[in-house]
Parts: structure tokens; sequence; C-alpha cells
């Protein structure tokens, strides 16, 4: 409790005095004190807060002051401070000791009463009292001249203002990098544009692992957060920013990062894809029931989520909660949409199209024979459903023929073992109570048009449409024309895993087929909804 008092009330002060050096006055210290030293920081400014006698420098004289200090504002040398044992309030008592402004000692051998003496004129040293005769610029003298600095002297020139450095390059990673490490693990740099904010100016990281870089990016008292855009060309998309901090340490991800110390620099890495997949229609209706997103490339071949069909029409997109077609954090894609940009908030009644299909063809209970339900070959024509309980795998190719028509009601899952596509008026519907995957084998080369998979395919609410993944490039793209309805969509194909590129063709295509409206059997027309619904 002794230091704290001491550091509270053991105060001094001096005055200006026109045309005189600045002086330091000394010898302010409690009553009470026994034995203690106090150490005055020279160029600081101390206010005096206690009520005790002191002995100050006037203007002309030293006097004795017992009304106490709180009129009392100085800029104090450095003073050291021995009290005698006795603690009793004598000024006669004390030896006093002052530094220069350059650190000289002064009336070291001092034994006089503090303050006896009028401060000395002229220069040297002084021998008579306290005080400090130095002249000319100095820490403490009120002004920031010299070789004065923030950093140098505080009390002049006032506080260093805060700032930070920001630096950022991109690289490529593959389409499945998931986390910092992999961007980390890439040493394939792009060139990149990038905007820092609140630095306010763009920079160029020009792809050969040199970074963009800003430096003296303000730093406020209570921190600032360093915000990053970053641009790269049209063929590529933005996968993942990741970022690491020196001071304080800290890494995480995203664009935006808080910096509150004074000479920290944030390092972003950005890594970016060669395009992700998405997925693109053509001639018909989409609609999801919850989120709608397709990533649409802008440098795309058809840069559109749903292309023109016949008849130079490209349909409607509606959603039920929200939708997404560029990988922008700041555009959603309202006009990467189609050719006229329909697009509708619709939120829809959930129908189980396996059950009403199923009660339209009369509630089969007899299950048609097959010799293996994992290798259902092509069956001959029929026009009454063939009805499957458990799961079914077709096998080898399937071309139904003009005139000729193929139902299947499944009662389970189904795998499409090979393509199935129908010739002039050919018909083929699968309506399942399950999923519907399609065999990674089932596809067309990445710029195809050539559908794999004709017809109507509807999954339960509950069901998933699996387009199955990309493993070789003759089969890396997946084309469907007709009508796709799925409680669910899986659409895992990706171009580049077959040396192709995302960002000029979809790596899935569904094309509505308009001549299924005429080809259906009648329990299929009477559906009391719009049969241009495709929803990828």
């Amino acid at each position: 409790m002794k230091k704290l008092v001491l550091t509270i009330f053991g105060l001094f002060v001096f005055f200006f005095v026109a045309g005189s050096p600045i002086y330091a006055q000394e010898c302010t210290v409690p009553p009470g004190t026994v034995d203690d030293q106090l150490n005055w920081v020279w160029g600081t400014n101390y206010v005096c807060t206690g009520d005790y006698p002191k002995i100050v420098w006037n203007g002309s004289a030293y006097v004795t002051d017992n009304s106490g200090c709180s009129t009392y504002t100085g800029w104090v040398l450095q003073t050291t401070y021995f009290c005698v044992l006795n603690g009793v309030y004598d000024p006669s008592s004390y030896t006093c000791c002052n530094t220069t402004s350059d650190g000289s000692p002064i009336c070291q051998a001092q034994t006089t009463p503090c303050g006896e003496n009028n401060p000395p004129v002229g220069g040297g040293d002084d021998t008579g009292g306290g005080g400090d005769d130095t002249t000319g610029p100095y820490c403490g003298d009120l002004s920031c001249n010299g070789t004065e600095t923030c950093a140098t002297c505080v009390s002049d020139c006032g506080a260093c203002a805060m700032s930070g450095t920001g630096r950022a390059r991109a690289k490529l990673v593959s389409s499945d990098a998931t986390s910092c490490a992999d961007v980390t693990a890439s040493s394939t740099y792009i060139s990149a544009t990038f905007g820092l904010s609140p630095a306010a100016t763009t920079q160029v990281a020009p792809g050969n692992g040199s970074y963009a870089t800003w430096t003296n990016v303000p730093i406020t008292a209570g921190g600032t957060t360093f915000y990053l855009s970053p641009l790269a060309s049209g063929q590529y998309v933005q996968k993942l920013a990741c970022w690491t901090r020196d001071n304080p340490a800290g890494n995480g991800t995203g664009t935006g990062v808080n910096v509150t110390a004074n000479g920290s620099t944030v390092t972003w890495e950005v890594g970016y894809t060669l395009g992700t997949p998405w997925v693109q229609a053509e001639g018909g209706d989409v609609y999801a029931s919850a989120t709608l997103r397709s990533y649409v490339p802008s440098v795309a071949t058809v840069p559109v989520f749903v292309n023109d069909g016949t008849g130079a029409y490209p349909g409607v997109v509606s959603y039920g909660t929200s939708y997404d077609f560029n990988s922008s954090l700041s555009d959603q894609g309202d006009t990467s949409i189609s050719s006229t940009n329909w697009l509708a908030y619709a939120p829809h009644t959930t129908v189980d199209y396996y059950d009403y299909f199923y009660r339209r063809f009369g509630s089969p209970t007899t299950p048609s024979v097959f010799a293996d339900l994992l290798a259902v070959e092509q069956p001959a024509s029929s026009e009454a459903p063939y009805y499957v309980v458990g799961d079914m795998t077709t096998t080898n190719d399937w071309v139904v023929g003009d005139n000729e028509s193929l139902i299947f009601i499944v009662d389970g899952n189904v795998t499409i073992g090979g393509s199935i596509t129908t010739v002039g008026s050919g018909f083929v519907a699968f309506i399942v109570n399950g999923d519907i995957v399609v065999d990674t084998t089932v596809g067309t080369a990445y710029n195809s048009r050539a559908s794999v998979l004709d017809g109507i395919y509807i999954t339960s609410p509950t069901g998933t449409f699996d387009t199955g993944p990309t493993t070789a490039a003759p089969s890396a793209r997946f084309v469907g024309e007709g009508m796709f309805i799925a409680g669910d969509f899986l659409l895992q194909r990706d171009l580049e895993q077959a040396g192709a590129t995302n960002t000029t063709h979809a790596s899935e295509l569904f094309i509505y087929d308009p001549q299924l409206l005429f080809t259906m059997p009648d329990p299929m027309k009477e559906l009391p909804v719009t049969w241009q619904e495709v929803a990828p």
C-alpha cells in the first residue's frame, strides 16, 4: 500500500517562465513517507492530484505551497528522492538529484533544502538547487521538433498511428480440394487481382508466386477488419480463401480478418479451380422445392442455367427456398438464368408421384418375373407396366424402337447399368419408390449432346436421382433427354476428372423432350401438374 500512496501523491510540478529555460521542480513528498525512492521519467507530463505541502518555483522564487497541488501541471525531468527515517515532512531533510535532458547528473552533492536557490542561468551544472538549464529542442518541450518522432518522443509528437501489412496470391487447386492444407500444398500459381479494404487500392499477384502487397494499412485502436476481394479470370472459380496472421498468431478461412496489433501482417492464399462442375437444363421448366444452385462460368459455351429449346423457349426457373447461379459471394447470378432470365419463387406442396402413378396404373400386386433382378435385359414392349418388388439393375444398352413402350414401376431402388434411348415414338418410364442411380460407365464425351438416358424418370419424395461420378473421358458427361423428377438430385459428374474442363460445358445436361406429352400412356397424361417440369 505504501507504493500506491507514493504513486498517487509523490508529485511535483514546475512552471514556464517567459524567456527562461524550462525547469523541473521537485521535493513534493507526502508526509509519513519513510525510506522510499521515486523515479520520475524525464519528458513525461505529470498532474498533481494530492493535497500535500511542497515547494514550487513561482516564476521568480521558490515558495512553499500548503494549500494543495491540484492546479499544478508540469513536464518533469528525472528526479530521485531519498527520504529520512523520521517520516516528518521537512524540506531541509531532502537530498535532490536531477539529470539534464542528455542524461548528465547534476546536484549530486546537494545538501541544502530543495529549491532554496533560484534556478541557474546561462548553462553549466546546477549545484545550488533543483533545475535544468538545458536549452534548445528536446523531448518534453511541448513541440515535436528536431529528430523527434512519435516513436522517440510520444509526449511531444503523440502516439504513432497503428498500421499493418496485407498480402495475397492465388493458386490452382484440384476440384476436390476441401482444406487449407490442400491450398498450401499447391505450387501452381495463377495471376489474380486483389482489392484490400481499408487500403482502398487494388494490386495484382502476377502468378509467379510473388504476392500482391499493401503496407501501412491503417489500424484503429479497437482493431480493424482487413477485407480481401479476389478476382481471377473467367476460366477460374474461387474454391477456398485461407489466411494466416502473425500478431497475434492466427489462421482460418474467409476474406475478412480482424487485426488489432501494430505491425501485424495478414497473408492470404486463395485457391481456384478450373471451374467447378455445374448442371444445365434445356428447353423446359426447372423447379427445386428447396435450394436451386448451379454456378455457371461466365466463359461457358452457353453461359446460362437453362438454354433455349425448340421454339427458342428456355422455360421458367422456380424455387422454394433460395437460388444461386454465380460462385461470387455478392452475386446470385440473376443474369445467368436463361435468355429471358425468368425466375419465380414458388413453394410447392410435396407430391408422392410414385404412389400417384402406382394407383393410376391399377395398384399392381403381382411382380413381373425376371431371371435376375440385378441384371435385367431389355424386355419386350408392353402397354402394361412391369411391376418389380426389390432393387433392380439394368444391363447392357437398351434401345426402345418406334411405337414401342416400356414402363417400370419399381418398389425399390434402380441402377441404370447401360444407356436407355428411344427411336421415333418409342417411350420409356421408370417410376421408382426409392433411388435411381446411373452407373459411371453411362455417359458421353464432355462436349457431346448425345443423350444416354431418354424418357421419364421419377423417384419417391425421399428418393435421389444420382448421376454417378466421372471415371473416364468417354463417359465423363451425363446427358438425359426427357423429364426428371426426384426428391433430391446427386450430381457427381466432374469433367476435370477426365482431363477436360468444367468452364465451358456443364457436367450434366438435362434436355426437355416435348414429344413425351404425346407418346406417354393415358394414365400419365392426366397428371394435374405441368409436364414440362425438370428438376436438376
